[in-house]
């Protein structure tokens, strides 16, 4: 083995544990939960809204300023990924300064993501608890009756919850959208579950479509998307699936379907997608591991990894039959070469050095 090789990577582990310790300064997280902070010294309100609240902005109001103009919160949030923004005087949307993570939110813009939990790369098993704890008595106003009676109770046939139903009908009815278009969100989750594909993210783009004050143009083209792609990822599973002649419980071709959407949307290319599923099953990678592979390219995609690299990291991934834990450390790698101003591409050599022909600049290591 390279001489350089063997002296890089234990002190590369080294870098990583100090860099963690040391040189973090995103939202703090302890046994109390996790604070999130805004500068904003000539504000006269800073409230957040994000996936973990149904982009209520009135659900999570900051307290401060402090005599340095911070404002904070903390919240009880569960382990996975969470999407927000923090609102400022009720019209000013921002980003969070302090992640890294950025997504694209299908209208134009980007809104801050946090990892949280245990490895912080699988979303939260409990996300829908999740999301009624964090609103509970902070939620929208009850739904009114004589609304959609038909799709409201079609989805919640289906298991749409009560609470993402209340959430569109009464903020979309409240700010004026009506009654038909509102059927027509609805019937995109709905349809969407009853294809056995999980709807909570069409549900969540169209919450924060309303929150945003996009048009319904807007919103309906940005929840189709998000629809096509999870149409896609589903289809492109079950054939790989087929081919290798396995069977999946259902709750797991839901998560990697959902994985998969992301990293289509994030711009992979379907055909390397359908490369990389026939790829890990064919080579008896469980899919468990499959999903955990596309849900951390999408992560990395999201800390500046360019579409390039997203696939042959995950081939990486899938040829080594890598763990959670195993991927979670080559994360933490990219992560601390990154932010030590090393390029994504050399990164990606450095840490996979050899594969398929990629070589390590050790000279940015000096």
């Amino acid at each position: 083995m390279n001489g350089r090789l063997l002296y890089f990577y234990p002190l590369l582990t080294l870098f990583v544990l100090l860099y963690a310790c040391a040189a973090y300064r995103g939202p703090t997280m302890d046994d109390g939960g996790i604070t999130f902070k805004m500068k904003a010294p000539d504000s006269g309100s800073v409230s957040m809204a994000g996936s973990f609240n149904r982009w209520d902005p009135d659900a999570n109001r900051l307290a401060g300023p402090d005599r340095k103009g911070w404002w904070s919160i903390t919240l009880s949030l569960g382990p996975g990924r969470h999407e927000y923004l923090f609102l400022l005087d009720g019209k000013e949307w921002r980003a969070d300064p302090n992640v890294q993570f950025r997504a694209e939110d299908g209208f134009g813009s980007a809104n801050s993501v946090l990892y949280s939990g245990r490895h912080a790369e699988r979303p939260a098993r409990n996300a829908l608890q999740e999301r009624e704890r964090v609103t509970a008595g902070n939620g929208p106003p009850e739904m009114t009756s004589n609304i959609l009676p038909s799709q409201v109770r079609e989805a919640g046939e289906i298991g749409i919850p009560a609470g993402d139903i209340a959430a569109l009908t009464s903020w979309g009815a409240a700010r004026g959208v009506d009654a038909q278009t509102l059927g027509r969100f609805l019937d995109l989750g709905i349809s969407t579950e009853r294809q056995g594909l999980p709807a909570q993210s069409i549900l969540d783009t169209v919450q924060q479509g309303l929150t945003k004050e996009r048009s319904t143009g807007e919103i309906t083209r940005a929840a189709q998307a998000v629809k096509a792609s999870l149409l896609r990822a589903g289809t492109l599973i079950d054939e790989a699936l087929k081919k290798a002649g396995k069977q999946e419980a259902a709750h797991e071709l839901r998560a990697s379907a959902e994985a998969v959407g992301r990293v289509l949307r994030s711009g992979v290319a379907s055909g390397d997608v359908s490369e990389l599923s026939l790829l890990a099953f064919d080579n008896n990678v469980p899919l468990r591991r499959f999903t955990g592979s596309m849900e951390s390219i999408a992560k990395l995609h999201e800390a500046g990894m360019p579409e390039n690299l997203m696939a042959l990291t995950a081939r990486h991934f899938i040829v080594q039959n890598y763990s959670e834990r195993e991927i979670a450390r080559k994360e933490r790698e990219f992560f601390f070469l990154i932010n030590k101003g090393v390029s994504w591409e050399n990164a990606f050599a450095c840490i996979h050095q050899g594969f398929l022909g990629h070589q390590c600049d050790w000279s940015v290591l000096d």
